[in-house]
């Protein structure tokens, strides 16, 4: 019993762990980022849909355009399209959405990582 306790512990230790190394990651944004004020206009390459995210939430440098894992991005036009296949919950978020090869958690707008397509939350 100690044993299965003590391997619990060790596994919820090492997930938050895991968690905190993955928010110093970036993800590339495929898109164009515009500053406006305190945070940039990211527009995806193939214009399906326009986030925006704080400033220190990006990365830009000449044509790379990089968001970290984490930032908070606020929908302005959403994605269109839909998932290829079923989406189960993931990093806390019931629904997703894919933007300019971004993965956004469609209930409070964090960053978790990278994605293909095109799709808004549903």
């Amino acid at each position: 019993m100690l044993l299965r306790i003590a391997f619990v512990i060790s596994w919820l230790v090492m997930g938050c762990f895991a968690f905190a190394q993955s928010t110093n990651d970036w993800v590339t944004f495929k898109g164009t980022a515009k500053a406006v004020g305190e945070v940039y206009q990211l527009t995806p390459k193939d214009k399906n849909g326009l986030i925006e995210v704080p400033k220190d939430g990006v990365s830009v440098k000449g044509k790379t355009v990089k968001v970290k894992v984490g930032a908070i991005a606020k929908i302005i036009k959403p994605a269109t399209g839909k998932p290829t296949g079923d989406l189960k919950p993931l990093a806390g978020c019931r629904q997703r959405q894919c933007v300019g090869l971004l993965l956004i958690c469609c209930d409070d707008g964090h960053v978790i990582s990278a994605c293909i397509g095109a799709y808004g939350c549903s």
